[in-house]
């Protein structure tokens, strides 16, 4: 999806790094008899998203359920990183 500026939207990139982050946790969930929401996105903007967007997240902080999706474009720079906190419940 892109805007007038020729680039891929803000929230378009927000929703592929909170996909990328839910495929994390719930891949690491389904093991444990626990569920998990999505209860605050932050996103910092480093350039504009232009072609092909990577995403790749890892674990920031377990315990604070803060997981970090980094999204990259065809020259393998950073264009933005979005930050999901999720709240884990045992079911």
């Amino acid at each position: 999806m892109k805007n007038p500026f020729n680039s891929i939207h803000a929230v378009a990139l927000i929703n592929l790094g909170e996909l990328t982050s839910g495929l994390l946790t719930m891949n690491m969930l389904k093991t444990t008899g626990k569920k998990g929401i999505v209860t605050e996105i932050n996103s910092k903007y480093h350039k504009k998203a232009r072609g092909k967007v990577t995403a790749v997240c890892k674990i920031e902080n377990l315990d604070e359920g803060l997981i970090k999706s980094i999204l990259y474009d065809d020259n393998q720079e950073i264009v933005c990183e979005v930050f999901c906190k999720w709240n884990i419940k045992t079911f």
